[in-house]
């Protein structure tokens, strides 16, 4: 069943691999994005639920019930350690990313210097001049 699915979908190449690694991870970091500050349509989760959080402290501090303030307070610090938290993977996916794409040109450019040297090995000055590693 293997032998037939790669008949008709064979295997992509390590570019295209790449492209579609670094497109889904910019997909999920822009879907990070999306979760902190929200979208065109909505203010972000995070936001809107902090600024009724702190108006539910003022109004608890008005009443002196310093427990249900501290309480919401509390609350608030988790919502913005989420929000860092995001950010954080929204970095990591981006350095994710790029260290594929160095990963990827480091392996063609020693599959080409490889090519090179077996090209050379062999007595094909004609090839082997086409490609000069740097």
């Amino acid at each position: 069943m293997e032998k037939v699915m790669n008949i008709i979908k064979p295997k992509p190449n390590p570019q295209q691999q790449l492209r579609d690694w670094q497109r889904r991870l910019r997909q999920e970091s822009r879907n990070t994005e999306r979760q902190i500050r929200g979208n065109l349509f909505s203010s972000s989760i995070f936001l809107r639920e902090e600024k009724t959080v702190q108006k539910a402290i003022r109004d608890a501090a008005k009443r002196n019930d310093m427990v249900s303030a501290k309480a919401l307070a509390k609350e608030i610090v988790t919502s913005r350690r989420t929000v860092n938290r995001l950010y954080e993977n929204k970095a990591q996916m981006n350095s994710i990313s790029m260290h594929l794409g160095e990963s990827v040109g480091m392996i063609i450019h020693y599959l080409l210097l490889f090519c090179y040297l077996v090209l050379c090995k062999c007595g094909e000055p004609l090839l082997c001049a086409v490609y000069i590693p740097s």
